[in-house]
């Protein structure tokens, strides 16, 4: 994979030290402001496709807290995560269930259950936590199954893979759901 980081690394052949290095360089130059925080600032990104997929959030820890159903509660939503809404972008429209993405910014949402969750796609993507957060701007919504783990897994984070696949993982609890990249004519 090829990270074109502007002012940072030009495109080209790579080592993974290189790469790890770029990444560490364009973090800190895109969060100097929020590295500090308990939860810090993370970004995960991957080409599927013809897309360019990210996903921006912050990630807190366990830290020997009962998270599900205390911390987070059930069947209200959530930012997933802490801080700032996560920030969803596609550079062109995705397919997430039976819905349509279309190319932008979008604020990604979860309403947690004890067995399923809603995965929230929002119109409004540069909010603090969920409390600026309206129905009415949703574009996608799907449900997905959550399974536990044995491994725990101490900061909150998000995959995204080149083929579709976006992957939570926090505690025990995982989920996963693929998005498709919709062929332009």
């Amino acid at each position: 994979m090829c990270l074109c980081l502007i002012a940072l690394t030009s495109c080209g052949v790579r080592s993974g030290k290189e790469m790890a290095q770029a990444e560490a360089d364009y973090m800190l130059f895109r969060y100097k402001d929020k590295m500090d925080r308990p939860s810090p600032p993370n970004i995960t990104r991957a080409q599927v496709g013809g897309a360019k997929v990210s996903i921006d959030y912050s990630q807190p820890s366990v830290k020997d807290r009962e998270i599900w159903g205390e911390l987070v509660k059930y069947d209200k939503i959530w930012r997933t995560g802490a801080n700032e809404a996560n920030i969803f972008e596609t550079s062109v429209p995705l397919l997430v269930g039976s819905d349509t993405i279309p190319v932008g910014k979008f604020s990604l949402f979860t309403i947690p259950g004890a067995e399923h969750w809603t995965v929230i796609f929002n119109k409004i993507y540069d909010q603090w936590g969920v409390y600026d957060y309206k129905q009415s701007e949703d574009v996608a919504r799907i449900e997905v199954s959550t399974y536990n783990v044995g491994e725990l897994q101490e900061k909150m984070t998000f995959e995204v893979d080149s083929t579709g696949k976006i992957a939570f993982a926090w505690e025990f609890l995982r989920f996963s759901f693929n998005i498709k990249p919709l062929e332009s004519n």
